[in-house]
């Protein structure tokens, strides 16, 4: 998880400032992930957030939040490439339940709004 995470949770507000930073960006979203679950959550379906710090919480999001990542994903279909799709989506499959239909879309085609 990166140095970051010896801070502790009670730097999990400060890792909020973090999420677009393009080096530790991710660092601080799994972070936020294991100290502030809800707060990750939240965050990831904010439209006020800079693309990078919405990409860097759906990257490091568990299998738990599966659902609020996908529809950050149908949000924000351009944050990631088709292979970074499938490889998010893959490890996710297991534990998908309801969102596994779904998730199995974005690993074997492209989303809707980029087909021509």
């Amino acid at each position: 998880m990166g140095f970051l995470f010896a801070y502790g949770a009670e730097t999990s507000l400060e890792m909020e400032a973090l999420l677009d930073h393009s080096e530790l960006g991710s660092q601080a979203a799994a972070c936020l992930w294991n100290w502030a679950p809800r707060k990750a959550a939240l965050l990831l379906s904010s439209q006020h957030l800079p693309p990078l710090a919405i990409k860097n919480l759906l990257v490091t999001s568990p299998s738990s939040a599966v659902g609020a990542a996908l529809a950050a994903l149908r949000q924000n279909t351009q944050l990631l490439t088709q292979t970074e799709r499938s490889v998010w989506a893959k490890p996710r499959l297991p534990d998908a339940r309801q969102h596994a239909p779904e998730l199995l879309r974005w690993v074997v085609m492209p989303p809707l709004s980029a087909v021509v």
